[in-house]
């Protein structure tokens, strides 16, 4: 369960990088 949503996290930390990037 821990791994998930350390995975979760590190997919939005990196979504939000891009999208930062994008604009």
């Amino acid at each position: 369960m821990c791994f998930v949503s350390f995975a979760v996290i590190r997919f939005s930390a990196f979504s939000l990088l891009i999208s930062f990037c994008s604009r």
